[in-house]
């Protein structure tokens, strides 16, 4: 009996983390910020600046959209994707996504641009 307790205490003490130890960081996923304009122009944009997404690696993004615009929404789709923030919505909305090799295209009403991933 002294022999199993012995051993039980062995085993959770080997499977339990040091006391101090850190969790593991994981990074943020990158940003990316689209927009609707009160005109109807659509815009996406890296979380840097205002330089426009004309290409990405694939993997996990953070998409935030402001959408402005009271007649047009913001629609993003490609391989997978097919998000939008519909017609009568007016606001901020955060999307994750993941993109994945292949041409994505977003748009407001009549106004269109693609990007490619991969």
């Amino acid at each position: 009996m002294l022999r199993a307790l012995a051993l039980s205490t062995v085993v959770l003490a080997a499977g339990a983390a040091p006391a101090g130890a850190a969790k593991p960081k994981i990074p943020n996923p990158p940003l990316l910020r689209g927009a609707v304009a009160a005109d109807g122009a659509v815009t996406l944009v890296r979380a840097q600046g205002k330089q426009p997404v004309v290409a990405i690696h694939p993997g996990w993004y953070t998409v935030t959209v402001s959408d402005l615009s009271k007649d047009r929404g913001f629609h993003l789709r490609g391989p997978g994707v097919d998000k939008t923030t519909g017609v009568r919505f007016d606001g901020a909305v955060m999307w994750g996504v993941h993109f994945r090799p292949g041409t994505y295209r977003f748009s407001s009403g009549s106004t269109a641009r693609t990007f490619r991933v991969g």
